[in-house]
């Protein structure tokens, strides 16, 4: 199992026996250090990391290591701004939520190429992608809201 830990500024691998240890991070802005990481998303290859604090979405191989990142610090194209959650498709599509500077849903392509987004007007907690839907907790409104891909 593969968790945050915002105050160290970690990704932290736990063993079935109960076993931790720092798979990831430290804190920083180089590529597989991180400040505030906020979630995962995971699948059998590899974890996609919402560094929080950093505007961006790092993946990491199952060992830790670096593979690549999307976003960056920036309001123009392909930018992310304090993102919360994130959710990945079966196909690889990533989706990003954001809620403090800009309120909206965005979806990115493996590769980090920006294909779309939507504004939202909650604040989303938690994401969950099945098939061609995204899955959305709406914190606020104890809802969950559905959108298509």
């Amino acid at each position: 199992m593969l968790m945050t830990d915002r105050e160290d500024h970690s990704i932290i691998a736990i063993s079935y026996q109960g076993q931790c240890k720092r798979l990831a991070g430290g804190r920083g802005r180089l590529p597989g250090q991180f400040i505030n990481p906020n979630c995962l998303v995971g699948s059998d290859e590899a974890v996609w990391v919402v560094d929080h604090r950093n505007h961006r979405l790092q993946k990491l191989s199952l060992s830790g290591e670096f593979l690549a990142e999307l976003g960056g610090c920036g309001l123009e194209k392909g930018r992310l701004a304090l993102p919360l959650t994130a959710a990945a498709f079966p196909d690889g599509t990533i989706g990003v939520s954001m809620w403090h500077l800009i309120r909206c849903l965005m979806l990115f392509s493996s590769e980090g190429e920006e294909l779309g987004g939507i504004a939202i007007d909650f604040v989303p907690e938690g994401m969950l992608a099945v098939e061609d839907k995204l899955f959305v907790v709406d914190g606020a409104g104890n809802q969950i809201r559905v959108y298509g891909k």
